[in-house]
């Protein structure tokens, strides 16, 4: 069957309910549209404009996550340098744990100091 096949007044039908199901799906998804900015911080926080979300406390933490995400990416990019290419997946874990870490603070005196007993 091809479009040429159906009545023009079976036709105009169609597209009177496709019409109607438009409006309907614009009435009733209108606050989904208004939160799509906020929906798009969440699903790819690097390419949204953080500008343009009003919520002054969801801002900072976009740009808190950005920043972490950013020193995440640099120091996994220092770890996996051209020598070091071949890390472990734990290997590389601990390692990330340990630069992402602020509260690690090794006392090497002591270790070298048991490795030496």
């Amino acid at each position: 069957m091809s479009l040429q096949d159906i009545e023009s007044s079976s036709l105009e039908e169609y597209m009177q309910h496709l019409q109607n199901l438009t409006v309907e799906f614009n009435d009733r998804f209108v606050g989904v549209q208004k939160l799509e900015q906020l929906f798009c911080a969440f699903d790819t926080p690097f390419s949204c404009d953080v500008n343009g979300i009003k919520d002054a406390s969801i801002q900072m933490e976009l740009k808190g996550v950005k920043g972490i995400y950013e020193q995440g990416f640099s120091i996994m990019k220092r770890l996996k340098t051209h020598h070091r290419n071949r890390l472990s997946d734990y290997n590389l874990l601990s390692s990330f744990r340990i630069c992402l870490s602020n509260s690690i603070n090794p006392n090497i005196q002591s270790l070298v100091d048991a490795k030496n007993v």
